[in-house]
């Protein structure tokens, strides 16, 4: 089931980003660490009506942020169309329950809740070492787009969209 999160999932969803991080590291992939995204971030996302969580038996197996507000750093990019949108971050899927589908079940639900809201495009991005991410969003049918550079890293971030209306 996918819900709205709320501030008692907290202590769930940091496990989950520490399980995130730590596969990250495994893959030689720094995207995220010990302070990205911190605690603060998934509370405003939560306080912000942006944080969803994908449930199994009470356990959260995976989170996701939608938002439309979109960080200064997309602006150079030449998106395929303009209006209305959803941005995706923070996805991430707890370890017991990654290799089940779970994040592209994530990324549909946002989908279909953006043209619910006659949302045109989604967009997302990741960081240019994180080759799963990258896999995922080119096997839902997301395109590259361009590439961004947010400031805490040098390699560059891997814009991506999806048309949906």
């Amino acid at each position: 089931m996918i819900r709205k999160a709320t501030i008692n999932d907290i202590n769930s969803i940091m496990k989950v980003k520490i399980e995130a991080v730590n596969v990250m590291k495994q893959d030689n992939n720094d995207q995220w660490d010990d302070e990205y995204p911190s605690k603060e971030m998934f509370i405003n996302d939560i306080n912000s009506n942006e944080l969803y969580v994908y449930e199994i038996e009470n356990e959260i197996a995976g989170v996701m942020c939608i938002t439309t507000k979109e960080d200064d750093e997309y602006k150079p990019v030449n998106w395929s169309v303009t209006g209305k949108h959803f941005i995706v971050h923070r996805l991430a899927i707890a370890d017991k329950f990654r290799k089940n589908g779970i994040a592209m079940k994530l990324l549909s639900y946002a989908e279909t809740l953006g043209k619910e809201n006659d949302i045109l495009i989604i967009k997302l991005d990741t960081f240019s070492k994180n080759k799963r991410a990258q896999n995922l969003f080119v096997k839902m049918g997301y395109n590259y787009v361009s590439d961004i550079h947010f400031p805490r890293k040098k390699e560059p971030y891997h814009c991506y969209e999806k048309i949906i209306n």
